[in-house]
């Protein structure tokens, strides 16, 4: 069964969404960290362009999982 395009953008929205919100309560840290490391903030910016990829092409069932995870850390 094939998605349709507008069952493709949802999608994606939906992704760019949540991996959105994620970054941004991680993003302070997460940019101190990697400077810290390796002082490029332009590398951090492809850093940023690649986890948002590698998020977008996990399985919908990691992603739930993600779901899970995250509202209980435990």
């Amino acid at each position: 069964m094939s998605m349709s395009m507008d069952q493709m953008s949802a999608g994606l929205t939906r992704d760019r969404k949540i991996f959105d919100e994620r970054i941004a309560s991680r993003i302070d840290e997460l940019k101190w960290l990697y400077i810290e490391l390796y002082e490029n903030d332009w590398m951090f910016a492809e850093l940023l362009g690649q986890m948002e990829i590698f998020y977008g092409e996990r399985t919908d069932t990691l992603k739930k999982l993600d779901i899970i995870r995250e509202t209980h850390p435990d």
